[in-house]
């Protein structure tokens, strides 16, 4: 199934403003990424939802800063996949990509004492379920959690992935950014849905 990424097309549209902004929003930040795919196949199309989430693992480390300890101590910048990978062929559209300035490196774990060294770490629905035993594997060390299951950034990941008719949005859990140290910029907030942990 291909979803749309692109904002509501008159005033009268029954999706709310917030999730405009964000349909908008999909489009500058999946585009660099995504813009190969077209270029390579000689096709016009929609991205898939997983190829949008992708692009968007990808752009929202940009809008990101870690410490300067953890960047200092990384040669590669680090997106894990913990669990279960859904995203298959679209992480192909990472190859070669550089992420402030060090190379992007691309890591699949079975358990959470596997991505310590990671910076952005995308947390299968096996693992989303028992996120409590992630955090107490880890504690605080610098990770951009990401997830797609519903209820993920209550639970304490720093950002939730959701779909609704069709568009991709994202959830921001300030307060487990705080916990991992990590400084979220205002232009990302801004297109977020923000909630509370419990």
């Amino acid at each position: 199934m291909r979803h749309r990424i692109g904002a509501a097309q008159d005033s009268g549209s029954l999706f709310p403003e917030w999730l405009c902004r964000v349909a908008i929003a999909m489009i500058i930040l999946a585009y660099v990424v995504l813009r190969p795919i077209a270029a390579r196949t000689g096709e016009v199309r929609q991205p898939t939802e997983q190829e949008v989430k992708v692009a968007l693992l990808y752009k929202f480390a940009k809008f990101v800063e870690w410490s300067e300890v953890r960047m200092r101590e990384a040669k590669t910048f680090r997106i894990c996949i913990l669990g279960r990978n859904p995203f298959g062929e679209a992480l192909g559209l990472l190859e070669g990509k550089q992420i402030k300035d060090m190379p992007l490196a691309v890591h699949f774990a079975r358990e959470p004492a596997e991505v310590g060294a990671c910076h952005i770490v995308f947390v299968g629905r096996d693992w989303a379920e028992r996120f409590d035993e992630v955090l107490a594997t880890l504690g605080s060390r610098g990770v951009l959690f990401v997830g797609d299951v519903s209820g993920f950034a209550q639970r304490g990941g720093v950002l939730e992935f959701s779909l609704e008719n069709g568009r991709v949005g994202f959830a921001i859990n300030p307060d487990a950014a705080r916990r991992e140290g990590l400084a979220i910029s205002s232009k990302l907030m801004r297109l977020a849905r923000v909630v509370d942990g419990n």
